[in-house]
C-alpha cells in the first residue's frame, strides 16, 4: 500500500469516527461531569439537555461527514483492496452501513421540518 493510499484511509477513518465517538460517548461523558462534579458553567449553559434538538445544523453537519467518511471508505475498499473475499465482505458491510446511515439522515431531514401542535 502506497504512502498515499494509507493517508487516504486514515483520514476516511477519522472522518467516521469521529461523529461516532461526539454522539456516542461525550453526551454520556458530559451528562456524568454535569452531574457528579463541579464542572465550568460555560460548559454547563451550552450543553443542555437539548443541545442537539435545538441546534440541529451540528446534527447535519455530523451526519454529512459521517456519511462522506464511510463512502470514502466504501470507494477506497473497492479500488485499492486486493483480497476478493475481504474486499466484498467490507463493501457489502461498508454498503449496508451506508444506507441505514441514509435512512437516518432523511429520517432526521423529515423530523426537523415536522412541526406538532
Amino acid at each position: 500500500m502506497q504512502k498515499s493510499q494509507k493517508i487516504w484511509l486514515w483520514v476516511f477513518l477519522i472522518m467516521f469516527f469521529v461523529p461516532e465517538i461526539f454522539f456516542s460517548f461525550l453526551p454520556t461523558f458530559f451528562a456524568f461531569m454535569l452531574g457528579y462534579s463541579e464542572f465550568p458553567s460555560i460548559i454547563s449553559e451550552i450543553l443542555t439537555d437539548n443541545f442537539l434538538e435545538s441546534n440541529t445544523i451540528f446534527v447535519d453537519l455530523f451526519l454529512g461527514i459521517e456519511y462522506l467518511g464511510l463512502l470514502g471508505l466504501f470507494i477506497w475498499n473497492i479500488k485499492f483492496n486486493n483480497h476478493k473475499i475481504y474486499k466484498w465482505t467490507v463493501a457489502i458491510l461498508s454498503g449496508l452501513i451506508l444506507i441505514i446511515l441514509s435512512l437516518i439522515v432523511l429520517l432526521v431531514y423529515s423530523v426537523s421540518n415536522m412541526s406538532f401542535p
